[in-house]
């Protein structure tokens, strides 16, 4: 942040896309920024509550399931509940409650993919929302990892994996 004179003004690059925002505000007034903008600090808990992943231990295989927009602002989410499944022998990554991902999310989901494959693990998403299924194959991510409609589809795949050849 920034004074100028009397004015507040907030600066903010906007992620991705190289530009900045900027943002007057007057004194002892609320701050207000466009809606879909958003200002300051961020971390995806605080500021977007409708994004959570929850990865359930207990099973196996283990099972991820994120809710909410998969972008540039909670794709650290995503990464750390990769990091708390590496070195299980099989997770399912459950997107069918995610209806966007853009190419911070789908960079997050590509990496986590691969770091679970490089610590031993099978791999499995599931997902049934025909937006996000286009920008899976659209991208060919379909050809690297199984893609099934369901929990129980994807633990078949990765019990069908996990069989010795």
């Amino acid at each position: 942040m920034k004074r100028r004179g009397r004015d507040l003004v907030t600066i903010r690059r906007c992620a991705g896309f190289g530009r900045t925002n900027v943002i007057e505000l007057q004194p002892d007034r609320e701050p207000s920024a466009p809606e879909g903008l958003h200002t300051g600090a961020m971390t995806a808990r605080e500021n977007e509550p409708g994004f959570s992943v929850t990865t359930h231990h207990d099973s196996d295989p283990a099972v991820m399931v994120v809710v909410g927009e998969l972008d540039s602002f909670t794709a650290c989410d995503l990464r750390a509940g990769v990091a708390e499944v590496l070195g299980r022998q099989g997770t399912i990554i459950d997107i069918r409650q995610v209806p966007f991902v853009d190419s911070a999310g789908l960079g997050a989901l590509v990496g986590g993919i691969r770091r679970l494959r490089e610590a031993g693990g099978s791999v499995a998403l599931c997902c049934d929302r025909s937006s996000v299924l286009r920008l899976l194959r659209m991208t060919g991510l379909d050809r690297i990892v199984d893609i099934t409609g369901s929990p129980a589809e994807a633990r078949q795949v990765i019990a069908g994996a996990l069989l010795p050849a």
